[in-house]
C-alpha cells in the first residue's frame, strides 16, 4: 500500500512524503482517520531529527480502519474500526501490531476513539487512588487533566479544586466535576491561601499536575498538606528543568509518575478507556476544540503550542 505520511525534516518543519506499507507477521495496516496532537512529541517537532537521520514519524493517537491483515493475525478482518498502541499516524496509512489494539464501535466519533490518551488518563486515575473524604487538588485545567478530573467526580472526594491560569479552563474544569476553582494568576501565595481556606486549613491530600512545567510540579507540592500527601505527576516533562525539592523532602510526599509504564496493563486500561468514552464517564469528545488537514499539520503544531481562541485539544483528520 503507497501511503503519505507527515514526517518532520527539520526543526518546526513538516513535509508529507510517500512510502510503502505492507503488514508482516502479526501486524494490519490501518487507514487512519484522525490523529490527536501530543505535548509529548513536540520536543521532537522543535528540534527535528538529528544531523544525518532520516526524518521523523510522529502521531500516536489515532484511529482507523483495517485495510490489510497480514499472517497470523486473529480476531481481526479487513473493515474494523480500531484504535490502540500505535505510532507513525500522522498520515493517510499507518501498521500496528495487532496485540496492540482493540475494536472500536463504528458509532464512535473520532474525537473519542482516540483511546491512546484516554488510556493515559485511566492510568493516572487509578494511580491517584484518592481515599473517601480526601482533598484532592488538579494543576493544570488542559486536556488531560480535565480528563482526569471527570474520573474522579463522584468518586467520593471532599473536594476536587481546578488550578489554572486560563479563565475558560477554569470554567471547563466546573464543568468536568471540579468543586470550586483557583484563579493561578494572582501568584503562588495567593494559591496557596485560597486552597487553605477550601481546605478547612488541611490543605489537599492527593495533587495532580497536568501542567508539564517545573512552576506547576512546584506548587502541586506547595499546596499538599504536611505528612505523606500524594503528587500523581500526569504532564509530561520532556525538558531539563529546575525544580526546588525542599517541600518534596519536608513533606515526605509519595510521588506517583503516572506515564504508560506505570500501567500494570496498558491493555486493561485502553479497554477500559473506551468503556469509559462508551459510557460517558470520559467526555473526551467535548474538549476536541481544533481539527485540521493533514496539509495543515504545521499549524495545528504552532496552535497547540501556544493555545489561543479556546483550544484545548486539536487533532489531525486525514
Amino acid at each position: 500500500m503507497r501511503a503519505t505520511s507527515a514526517a518532520v525534516v527539520a526543526p518546526r518543519t513538516f513535509e508529507l512524503i510517500e512510502r510503502d506499507l505492507t503488514p508482516g507477521l502479526g501486524q494490519v495496516l490501518i487507514r487512519v482517520s484522525a490523529c490527536g496532537i501530543c505535548h509529548s512529541e513536540m520536543k521532537s517537532y522543535l528540534e527535528g531529527p538529528a544531523s544525518g537521520r532520516p526524518p521523523l514519524l510522529l502521531g500516536h493517537e489515532a484511529a482507523g480502519e483495517i485495510v490489510e491483515v497480514g499472517p497470523g493475525v486473529d480476531g481481526f478482518a479487513v473493515g474494523n474500526r480500531v484504535s490502540g498502541l500505535f505510532s507513525q499516524a500522522f498520515g493517510t496509512h499507518t501498521l500496528a501490531e495487532s496485540t496492540r489494539i482493540i475494536p472500536v464501535p463504528a458509532t464512535l466519533p473520532d474525537e473519542q476513539a482516540l483511546l491512546e490518551p484516554i488510556k493515559c488518563v485511566v492510568t493516572a486515575a487509578r494511580g491517584a487512588a484518592c481515599e473517601f473524604g480526601d482533598y484532592v487538588v488538579l494543576v493544570g485545567c488542559g486536556y488531560m487533566g480535565l480528563l482526569v478530573l471527570s474520573c474522579l467526580r463522584g468518586g467520593g472526594a471532599r473536594q476536587l479544586i481546578g488550578i489554572d491560569v486560563d479563565p475558560t479552563r477554569l470554567e471547563l474544569a466546573r464543568a468536568f466535576g471540579a468543586t470550586a476553582v483557583v484563579d493561578a494568576r494572582g501568584g503562588r501565595l495567593a494559591v496557596e491561601v485560597a486552597v487553605r481556606e477550601l481546605t478547612g486549613g488541611r490543605m489537599a491530600d492527593v495533587a495532580i499536575e497536568a501542567a508539564g512545567n517545573a512552576a506547576a510540579l512546584e506548587l502541586a507540592c506547595n499546596v499538599l498538606r504536611q505528612t505523606r500527601p500524594k503528587l500523581v505527576m500526569v504532564g509530561f516533562h520532556n525538558r531539563p528543568q529546575m525544580v526546588d525539592l525542599t517541600d518534596f523532602a519536608v513533606k515526605g510526599l509519595i510521588l506517583h509518575v503516572t506515564h504508560p509504564s506505570y500501567s500494570a496493563d496498558q491493555m486493561e486500561d485502553l479497554r477500559r478507556a473506551l468503556w469509559a468514552v462508551e459510557t460517558g464517564v470520559i467526555p473526551a469528545g467535548r474538549l476536541v476544540t481544533h481539527r485540521y488537514p493533514l496539509s495543515e499539520i504545521g499549524p495545528a503544531f504552532e496552535a497547540a503550542l501556544a493555545p489561543r481562541d479556546g483550544f484545548v485539544k486539536g487533532m489531525v483528520v486525514m
